[in-house]
């Protein structure tokens, strides 16, 4: 009866390591996110962003009118955006921030 208990036992402890230890890996991270903005004047762009840091291919480009979202798929989880005021003073583009992306997330921008 007690190797049985002690077999029980080693068997918790090895299902409680696979779960704790190889669900992440297991589950595959959805890398899309929606955009909103608050500010339809704002000319948006958005990057994909390595897990070097390395801003790659541009993934989505435009406005984001009020009440509207936009889906952005990445390929690593993480995006670079920018944007311009849509005015026909400013040329160069404002922000440099890189946020992540995952599993449909709604993201507020200016």
């Amino acid at each position: 009866m007690k190797g049985i208990q002690f077999n029980f036992a080693v068997a918790l402890v090895i299902i409680g390591f696979l779960f704790l230890f190889l669900q992440p890996d297991a589950i595959a991270e959805n890398h899309t996110c929606y955009i909103t903005s608050t500010n339809p004047n704002f000319f948006f762009s958005f990057y994909d962003v390595m897990p070097a840091g390395n801003r790659v291919n541009l993934i989505w480009r435009g406005k984001i009118n009020e009440g509207q979202q936009a889906l952005i798929k990445t390929q690593y989880g993480r995006f670079y955006f920018d944007y311009i005021v849509d005015t026909d003073t400013q040329t160069s583009p404002i922000g440099g921030v890189v946020l992540l992306c995952n599993n449909g997330e709604l993201i507020s921008l200016p």
